[in-house]
């Protein structure tokens, strides 16, 4: 909506700032009038000094009722950032889990849409011109040059000309200027230009009257032959990126030629960091054909996606539901819609990257947080001209601004790293994905081999449809699973350091037969902690009063909750004995020990401190696919969706942990965990292994895994859940109160918990002291609060926000923070 000639204007905005109000309004200025519209991003300031950037979500002509109203400085785009159906979306988020919109508008946009007066702007320093900036661009340069590093909101009172914004944004995306955010990131790496056809020109006509019109400009003309043979242009795929050192390289013009393109628009820039690759094309966009179980699955999907627009895909390891996603896919892109295909973590993205990109070519886009905040500005802009049509992405990706979007597919739609834990919006991906998909009125497919009680129970109660893949791929046998008992292994001297004899003894024969193992231990370091036998002292994070992990690489007890480190002390601080003694162990030590009983063996780690970069990740799973390693030990980032055809054997190390961890999915989780982990055994023509060590045998969790029962562990664990009341039989919020000293902490989650209990209804449980009540040198506190199925859950969440700020506001409790971990996992 575009303003008329009435006055006064008014907008309403959302700040990407955790505020009390929903939105605050500004006056329009009469210049401005007709350019502003919903979905566009406008400069304000707010509060005395500081200048923020925020969306417009309605125009009106309503003064705020306490009369005071600031003007709105500049508008930022030509035309909307975000669409009406995002912010649609963005409102649903805010209202279900319990933020506000601002916070999610900040988790939405990339850095480079929100600059703010304390984003500081520089020129990079590896920028090369290419003669195509405006006269305003120059100037704008120039100015941000002379100034090296300059605060944004200076450089608006510096700039005498007007619309600062869309040329700090044509700066930003030709890589000309960084944003503070991004020199954080130290992305490294070479800049170089990536050039592409401009999309006028993908059409052969276009193309043909192109190289009619540059007969008389043969240097030209020769130019684009050579961007149009690097490219394949011609083939019809017209979005390939060529580098401008490549082109100049293999057509032997000059830069002088190739600007000439560009300023003429028949060749884009895209700014690209130089050591991560162009997408891959490939032109004939071929598809393996389906098994009779895949196909009769494929059908079975099409057919429930007519009754249920959520349909779970319920296929065992192995099955080859990844080639039922790649049909499903192209189905949707010949009826001219989008997808999302969301992944659970950034590294199982690079896999799967390279699968699909060989197949839809130059229409996928990959998203992150890993890359370069420009690079995903990139893929907005990318989105919103319609020039994308595949995102393959981890859960922010369902942000974007999809205009046509038709189909989601959420693989592993059951683990738990599609919740979003810090900061707020705390949302789970493949539940607020379902929300997204219905406002576009898409499909959705939640993929898995062990799929969430939750999705399984929707299943069964006819809220989604189901589909069953029970035949692996190939007709691969399912691995054989072997329990050892670890009690009565050591009572018969048979279990050594971390290792039963029986698994010892398949870990030889596995590599004597020249295949690989995996060894599955969901822990990391090198001790879980030290202890002082003679008193019990157990050193603790001064910070977060949690026992510190120790990690023999840098000889150092770190705090996995706050980062804190410290060296080991000599002897126990508390009775000055020599006693101090290493409890426990982690992949760390379970690597050193292994490498004990096999020494020649090449052995590597992966988990999150060997993985901290993801080259890193990714070299450790190249060399493991090729054969370079033998033994791969891992934390759960092993269980997920890896595909290694020379794994014969997986050890589980300690089943226990996985079982006896406080919380009511625990008995759930270790299933799935053990199940995956067992699924990467036995890929190609032969049965694989799985050996469990456990002191509990019979543990009807571990009886379970052993039969791939996971029909009967459904079973037990939604009979356990309806007595104890827990979801999804029930929702759950958790009410976390968090201040720097104890006393106003409780004070103020005893009078929530008070007011909670008056709502008719539900259950109420605490306050009550977390495992880690003390996180960076604040008190924690938590209230759970259970709400029936019956229950009409809007209603509950209203009071509940109510009440939540009824005591943020409370000036006893100066310093306090309150906030709601809706569904928590």
């Amino acid at each position: 909506m575009h303003m008329t000639d009435e006055t006064p204007y008014y907008a309403d905005v959302v700040l990407p700032l955790a505020l009390p109000a929903p939105y605050y309004t500004y006056r329009v200025p009469p210049a401005m009038q007709k350019d502003i519209s919903k979905g566009k991003r406008v400069l304000v300031q707010f509060g005395p000094r500081k200048i923020y950037t925020a969306i417009v979500i309605a125009l009106h002509h309503h003064p705020p009722l306490s009369g005071k109203t600031k003007e709105i400085l500049e508008i930022a785009d030509d035309t909307p950032m975000v669409n009406d159906l995002q912010l649609a979306f963005w409102q649903w988020m805010s209202t279900y889990y319990l933020c506000s919109p601002g916070e999610v508008m900040n988790a939405a946009l990339p850095a480079p849409f929100k600059l703010e007066s304390e984003t500081r702007i520089s020129f990079h320093p590896a920028f090369i011109s290419s003669g195509d900036l405006s006269e305003k661009e120059q100037a704008l340069l120039n100015l941000i040059k002379q100034k090296k590093k300059i605060p944004a909101g200076k450089l608006l009172k510096e700039w005498k000309n007007k619309n600062l914004m869309p040329l700090l944004q044509s700066l930003l995306l030709r890589g000309a200027i960084s944003v503070e955010e991004e020199l954080e990131k130290k992305t490294g790496g070479k800049k170089d230009i990536f050039l592409t056809l401009d999309p006028s020109f993908h059409d052969k006509e276009a193309l043909c009257t192109l190289k009619e019109k540059l007969r008389r400009a043969p240097k030209q003309l020769e130019m684009l032959e050579c961007f149009l043979s690097c490219s394949h242009a011609e083939n019809g795929t017209g979005t390939l990126q060529v580098s401008r050192s490549r082109l100049l390289k293999e057509c032997k013009g000059s830069y002088s030629v190739c600007d000439t393109l560009i300023r003429k628009g028949i060749l884009r820039i895209k700014e690209k960091t130089a050591d991560i690759p162009p997408p891959e094309t490939s032109l004939d966009y071929s598809i393996n054909p389906l098994t009779p179980a895949q196909q009769k699955a494929f059908d079975n999907i099409i057919r429930a996606f007519s009754r249920k627009n959520v349909v779970l895909l319920h296929g065992v390891t192995s099955s080859g539901k990844t080639e039922i996603y790649f049909h499903l896919i192209e189905k949707t892109l010949q009826e001219g819609k989008q997808v999302l295909f969301m992944m659970p973590e950034i590294a199982l993205t690079t896999q799967m990257a390279q699968r699909v990109k060989k197949i839809f070519g130059n229409r996928v886009a990959i998203y992150h947080s890993k890359h370069p905040e420009r690079q995903r500005a990139d893929i907005w802009q990318g989105l919103m001209r319609n020039e994308i049509q595949i995102v393959l992405g981890v859960r922010s990706s369902l942000f974007l601004p999809f205009s046509s979007l038709g189909l989601v597919i959420v693989d592993e739609e059951h683990e738990p790293s599609y919740k979003q834990f810090e900061p707020a919006p705390r949302y789970h991906a493949r539940d607020a994905v379902i929300m997204l998909a219905t406002l576009h009125k898409a499909s959705v497919l939640l993929g898995s081999a062990t799929p969430s009680l939750e999705s399984y129970f929707n299943s069964m109660t006819g809220k989604y449809e189901r589909v069953v893949l029970a035949e692996r791929y190939g007709n691969i046998q399912l691995p054989l699973i072997q329990v050892t008992d670890i009690l009565k292994a050591v009572k018969k001297k048979q279990f050594h350091i971390h290792f039963t004899e029986a698994l010892l003894a398949s870990i030889r024969q596995t590599l004597d037969r020249g295949k690989q193992v995996i060894l599955f231990q969901n822990r990391r370091g090198f001790s879980l902690f030290f202890q002082c036998t003679e008193c019990g002292w157990i050193p603790r994070c001064r910070h977060c009063n949690i026992s510190l992990t120790y990690h023999k690489s840098i000889h150092r007890m770190v705090c996995h909750y706050c980062g804190h480190s410290s060296i080991p002390p000599v002897e126990c601080p508390e009775c000055k004995k020599n006693s101090l003694r290493m409890m426990g162990f982690g992949t760390e030590k379970a690597a050193e020990s292994i490498q004990h009983f096999f020494p020649q063996a090449r052995i590597a780690r992966l988990d999150l401190d060997s993985a901290r970069s993801h080259k890193h990740y990714e070299d450790i799973l190249t060399d493991f696919e090729a054969g370079n390693i033998d033994i791969l030990i891992g934390t759960q980032m092993i269980t997920k969706g890896l595909d290694f055809p020379n794994v014969a054997l997986v050890g589980i190390l300690n089943a226990d942990n996985l079982l006896n961890f406080p919380d009511f999915r625990s008995f759930e989780r270790g299933y799935q965990l053990m199940a995956q982990v067992a699924g990467r055994a036995g890929r190609k023509n032969e049965q694989g292994l799985v050996v469990i060590q456990t002191s509990h045998p019979e543990h009807p969790v571990i009886r379970q895994v052993v039969h791939y029962d996971y029909e009967g562990m459904c079973s037990e664990q939604l009979k356990e859940r309806k007595i104890f009341g827990y979801p999804p039989f029930t929702r759950l919020i958790r009410i976390i109160i968090q201040h720097h000293k104890e006393n106003v902490c409780e004070e103020a989650s005893a009078m929530l918990a008070s007011r909670f209990k008056a709502i008719k209804e539900i259950e109420v449980a605490g306050p009550m002291m977390p495992a880690a009540a003390r996180i960076k040198g604040r008190h924690v506190r938590h209230v759970v609060i259970k709400i029936p199925r019956h229950q009409t859950l809007s209603i509950v969440k209203e009071k509940v926000r109510e009440i939540m700020q009824f005591v943020h506001r409370d000036r006893s409790f100066g310093g306090l923070s309150v906030y709601a971990d809706v569904d928590p996992y």
